[in-house]
């Protein structure tokens, strides 16, 4: 899946073209008055929610340059897996589910969640006691572990996640054997991943930027800055520093602002 989602959604390729929404005016980069949050791209269309109308669901379309309503409540935590969406209602905390082109929606978890994500057609979610794993539809509920995440990323079988029971420790576990590995250096602030590797805003340093070797538990600091909102887009990194963007490559270098 994007994780780049976990972190807001706010940087996005689409073809040649960059979307990025601007957290200091809380603006984006299209031609209307809007904030875009929870980017997901299909084909012509960009699924996104919409700060300044009350985090209601909406889809741009690229082409025509207009946008559509596609949900009428507050969601959060979008992510667009095949035709269907699946969010977060602000109003109850629950997770559901609907076609993209809106429907009435279906309760998939009922019970409050912090998180979800979605791999090999699986739902990872966390609740205030629990992480949990179910299918698309919701059955097969099975518990990994009793923590609460606020944040997690599958890589290769090891469910990293923020312990929000805590101190948001960056905490391994492997989804096979259940057992588990902190890193007590690393406090998350974002996490974002590129597939090989975790790449943390380490709130115990100053919230810089650190990259994590999964197997061998090493961390390395590529950023002394203070950042936000880490985003992975190809070989590069997108974050904020003062509320403004900047890159860099994930494989170090300096950072370079981004003019939005």
């Amino acid at each position: 899946m994007n994780y780049n989602l976990l972190n807001g959604g706010l940087v996005l390729k689409a073809g040649n073209r960059f979307f990025v929404s601007n957290i200091k005016t809380l603006l984006t980069n299209v031609d209307y008055k809007s904030m875009f949050w929870f980017m997901n791209h299909d084909g012509n269309e960009i699924f996104y929610t919409d700060e300044r109308r009350d985090n209601h669901l909406y889809k741009w379309n690229i082409q025509q340059q207009s946008a559509g309503l596609v949900i009428n409540k507050p969601c959060y935590g979008v992510i667009l897996h095949l035709d269907t969406l699946f969010y977060i209602d602000e109003n109850d905390g629950r997770l559901y589910c609907c076609p993209k082109h809106g429907n009435r929606a279906s309760k998939i978890v009922d019970e409050e969640i912090n998180c979800f994500i979605i791999e090999d057609d699986r739902i990872y979610y966390s609740t205030s006691s629990h992480i949990k794993r179910c299918t698309l539809t919701g059955s097969n509920t099975e518990i990994l572990c009793d923590a609460a995440a606020s944040a997690m990323i599958l890589i290769n079988d090891i469910l990293a996640f923020a312990d929000k029971n805590n101190h948001y420790i960056l905490t391994l576990l492997d989804i096979n054997t259940l057992n588990r590995i902190t890193i007590s250096e690393i406090s998350v602030s974002y996490m974002n991943t590129d597939g090989q590797f975790l790449y943390c805003i380490n709130s115990n340093s100053n919230n810089n930027i650190f990259r994590i070797n999964p197997k061998t538990c090493k961390a390395i600091r590529m950023l002394n800055e203070q950042a936000s909102h880490l985003h992975i887009i190809e070989d590069e990194i997108y974050f904020c520093i003062h509320k403004e963007w900047h890159k860099m490559s994930i494989f170090g270098g300096e950072a370079v602002k981004i003019e939005v």
